[in-house]
């Protein structure tokens, strides 16, 4: 078991540094060379997922080339024991999510400075032709020294596709975090370097005002605020900054990738010029290459002058088309796509939202044993059907061996037969074992009048009991209720 005082591919691990959604994070200690790191070691759900392995393999191989002093630099990427890992440079500090929760908004000069130094990283990463795609406060290390802060951006390349915000392993849904993603990305489109100015623009706004832009009690609103709202006014919020930082961020948080800033470096400019009560004069440009670069990338843009009216957009909106890869929003999948393109929330469901997810997105279950099957009529005329799965244990295994656990999703709309909408693999918390039995498995069609499917199941292993666990399936895809 990985832990304090084991060892994985010759690193020593000391002790627990972090966790979140991808792993946990340890101070280990490097044998050759010697020295202490931070060793992320991603979680098993992931590691088994062969496309978040392809990607994280590209990925992780492209930032450890990337040399800059913003950049956490990646000392080692590699799996031992089938545990994928990746060591980096041990920071003796604090995450920007932290810093913010303890200290609230910051005064709008150190805000600008900690953005415009993740603004650099992001410039370097770019012009190497990757997109960070989660650019967020708990990626953004602070630490100090002789009075001074110095930012680093880390997890480039471990952005995956996850499910709203609560890190469960699924296919079919955008990669970032609903906080901070950009609108393009949450729609599944093409992204490039202009969706990690968007998230950057978020974080600045956070740390200038201390709330997120679009705080809401679920993240359909938030989905939603992204991508029909307008960017909210930083001065409402706090009446004290500089007004200069109404147009960095009305910029930066546009809802066209176009009338952004042309490169994460002028974001950074920007702000420190909007700190100082000015605007940033310098000829913007472009830095992406490659698979960061927008498809037909201008040259070089002229900046605005202070006080200038935000842009117009200049192109036509672009409507979401549902590929069944997108967020897994199941019965309220065509109400999102209108959302996110800026129409109406309330349309008219259609069929087409039953899109099933491409057939290389749905995790293969090896040795598939099948649980239970639950089917259930919801309101709107539509039909879902879940499945609960795990896999025959290992030959010889024993007694209370942990084994995967698996949920299917399958959805119509009146005569339309069923679709594979989505399949997730849980995380360790649904424990299941070879000892393992459903005592009880019900879906209630409207629990609470929200329209939700609320979904429920008691395990028993031996004569341990477990908990009672909750799902809910409708606005949000497959989410946990508990």
């Amino acid at each position: 078991m990985i832990g304090p005082g084991s060892d994985l591919g010759g690193f020593a691990i000391e002790s627990i540094a972090g966790r979140g959604g991808m792993g946990v994070v340890y101070r280990a200690r490097q044998r050759l060379p010697d020295r202490v790191v931070a060793l992320k070691v991603i979680s098993s759900e992931y590691a088994e997922d062969p496309q978040f392995r392809t990607r994280f393999e590209r990925e992780a191989a492209i930032a450890a080339q990337i040399e800059h002093p913003n950049v956490i630099p990646v000392h080692a990427v590699g799996e031992a024991d089938g545990t994928l890992f990746i060591a980096m440079r041990f920071v003796d500090g604090v995450d920007l999510r932290k810093v913010l929760t303890h200290e609230g908004r910051l005064e709008p000069s150190r805000a600008a400075a900690i953005v415009d130094q993740v603004a650099q990283a992001l410039d370097a990463a770019h012009a190497r032709g990757l997109v960070h795609r989660d650019v967020k406060p708990a990626n953004i290390l602070v630490s100090s020294s002789g009075g001074r802060e110095h930012v680093y951006l880390s997890d480039f390349g471990l952005a995956r596709h996850v499910v709203g915000s609560h890190g469960l392993t699924g296919t079919g849904a955008f990669i970032g975090t609903i906080d901070y993603v950009a609108p393009e990305q949450a729609r599944g489109d093409r992204v490039d370097a202009r969706a990690d100015i968007y998230s950057l623009g978020c974080v600045l706004f956070q740390a200038l005002t201390g709330t997120v832009p679009f705080p809401a009690d679920n993240d359909l609103a938030k989905l939603f605020a992204h991508g029909s709202q307008p960017p909210p006014s930083a001065l409402e919020r706090n009446p004290t900054l500089p007004v200069e930082f109404e147009d960095v961020l009305k910029r930066a948080m546009a809802k066209n990738p176009e009338d952004r800033q042309a490169s994460a470096g002028d974001l950074g400019r920007a702000a420190i010029a909007a700190a100082r009560g000015t605007a940033a004069t310098a000829p913007e440009r472009t830095v992406a290459t490659g698979a960061a670069a927008p498809a037909q990338a201008p040259a070089e843009v002229a900046s605005r002058p202070a006080g200038a009216p935000p842009p117009t957009p200049t192109g036509a909106r672009r409507k979401w088309v549902w590929i069944g890869a997108g967020v897994a929003a199941l019965a309220v999948a065509a109400v999102l796509a209108i959302v996110l393109s800026g129409g109406s929330s309330t349309p008219a469901v259609s069929t087409q939202s039953l899109t099933p997810v491409q057939s290389q997105d749905v995790p293969t279950i090896t040795h598939r044993r099948p649980l239970q099957t639950k089917a259930v009529d919801a309101p709107g005329g539509y039909s879902y059907r879940v499945m609960l799965d795990t896999t025959d244990a290992p030959a010889n295994s024993a007694s209370g061996t942990r084994l995967p656990l698996y949920m299917t999703l399958l959805a119509k709309r009146g005569s339309e037969p069923f679709v594979t909408v989505q399949r997730l693999k849980l995380p360790d918390a649904w424990k299941w074992t070879n000892s393992s039995t459903v005592a009880s498995f019900t879906l209630d069609a409207e629990p609470d009048g929200s329209g939700q499917i609320g979904l429920s199941w008691f395990v028993k292993a031996g004569d341990q009991n477990d908990v009672t666990h909750y799902l809910g399936v409708g606005p949000q895809g497959i989410q946990i209720q508990s």
